[in-house]
């Protein structure tokens, strides 16, 4: 009768040990499907050897342990990675060479997106929902279990969805040149890079059971007594950086 009304309801999603008091299992697999293309053109022109290359790259990802240390509660994470290289190669008389190259690469990944544990509702698993005490989903498609953390494992949907993008732009400059016995060479160059990470967090809140009531953690869970409880919205983080680089060398 101690026990409270959703650690009663949320046993049915803690998998029972085995003989040794630990559970485990290979029935859950990970799933990865990648998919890559590439292409390359060099050619000769009046304006010295052109050359573009083009990497496309799309991965899907059925991660069945994001967050949960037990079966139930996989996510998907999806992602493409894009290479262009645009280089430009200039033999100028006989003694000295100028290659000056473009380089973009971009990344957008989305990670720890629910799959598992989804279908239920706070309210049905019996937490007080809503008003100004109650639980708020902070992204309804993704109301499920929340996160239930102990000493050794952990059930839930993962509590934050993370997408990332980032475009990284370099230009780059090298110009040679023979004079007599020695090489000269020159060159440079500048990168700049944009970031944005975009989290999703703690969207159905998360519980955490160390023990400090009762002296274990499955008590504490038992009699409803958490440690911490955390659920809040992350604004994005919009990062930029700026990296600029020359050098000069002989060698003779």
């Amino acid at each position: 009768s101690i026990f409270s009304s959703p650690s009663k309801k949320l046993l049915q999603y803690i998998p029972t040990p085995g003989p040794d008091g630990y559970f485990s299992t290979s029935a859950s697999s990970q799933r990865l499907y990648d998919n890559k293309v590439s292409g390359r053109m060099d050619a000769n022109t009046r304006f010295g050897m052109l050359s573009a290359y083009y990497l496309w790259d799309d991965y899907t990802l059925n991660n069945p342990y994001p967050t949960a240390s037990v079966p139930g509660f996989n996510a998907q994470g999806t992602g493409r990675t894009q290479v262009i290289n645009l280089g430009a190669t200039k033999t100028i008389g006989n003694t000295a060479v100028n290659e000056l190259r473009y380089q973009f690469v971009r990344v957008k990944d989305s990670m720890n997106k629910p799959d598992g544990g989804k279908g239920v509702t706070l309210s049905s698993l019996g937490f007080a929902t809503g008003g100004n005490t109650g639980i708020v989903a902070l992204a309804p498609q993704f109301e499920g279990v929340p996160e239930v953390d102990f000493n050794n494992f952990a059930i839930g949907v993962p509590s934050r969805v993370l997408g990332l993008v980032e475009n990284t732009h370099q230009w780059i400059d090298n110009f040679s040149k023979v004079v007599g016995t020695h090489t000269l060479k020159f060159g440079g160059s500048y990168r700049y890079t944009q970031m944005g990470e975009y989290l999703s967090n703690v969207m159905n809140g998360q519980f955490q059971f160390f023990g400090t009531e009762t002296g274990n953690d499955f008590a504490d869970f038992l009699v409803g007594a958490p440690t911490y409880y955390v659920q809040g919205q992350a604004p994005p983080s919009l990062g930029r950086s700026r990296y600029g680089g020359a050098y000069a060398q002989d060698s003779w």
